[in-house]
């Protein structure tokens, strides 16, 4: 399966988002999707590509295609990924218009963990509620100082963030006791 950069396995995520998305909401479980992403996960896990001979420009050429099917597996896992979250939390009733977060832990355990939310942009105080205790959680808003960051995408986001100021800053927080195969919310509230 394809790993993504902080070694979660994306596609199982996917897989399991999807079918948690499939029974809760009307999003179409994604079968054909997942059936292609696990083909190129195991065209790439493929071990005879190449020639026997490990250099030279065919075997440049032969990790060159490798590489294809580990790319297009995990542009579909994260698709999924995406896709299946997003019918998840379009069935969250909200009471009040406020910017929600929602953290889905797809592990078979609570965890607790460091949560972060890309491309974050408040331009007020705020405290971050927690939707099951109400109470407030800490945070930190990181900006990104610089093409070079040590943060994915870090040049892209640079770039853009020149005209789009939201690129440059992010929300991380800690995500207490996420349940598992569940979620945790949270809410904004302007002070």
């Amino acid at each position: 399966m394809w790993q993504g950069p902080d070694g979660q396995t994306v596609l199982l995520s996917a897989e399991k988002a999807a079918t948690i998305a499939s029974l809760v909401s009307d999003y179409a479980y994604p079968a054909d999707k997942i059936a292609q992403a696990c083909d190129n996960t195991l065209l790439y896990d493929e071990h005879t590509w190449g020639k026997d001979y490990p250099t030279g420009e065919a075997q440049d050429w032969g990790w060159n295609e490798k590489s294809h099917f580990a790319y297009k597996a995990a542009g579909l896992a994260q698709s999924i990924l995406s896709d299946s979250l997003g019918g998840i939390t379009d069935r969250i009733r909200l009471e009040e218009r406020r910017q929600r977060i929602v953290v889905f832990n797809p592990l078979a355990f609570a965890r607790t963990d460091i949560a972060r939310v890309t491309r974050f942009a408040e331009d007020k105080p705020f405290d971050l509620v927690d939707t099951e205790t109400g109470l407030n959680v800490q945070y930190q808003i990181v900006a990104l100082d610089g093409p070079l960051a040590p943060v994915p995408y870090a040049p892209q986001r640079w770039a853009r963030g020149q005209f789009e100021k939201r690129e440059l800053s992010d929300l991380v927080f800690v995500a207490w006791n996420v349940p598992s195969m569940g979620g945790a919310a949270g809410h904004s509230r302007t002070g």
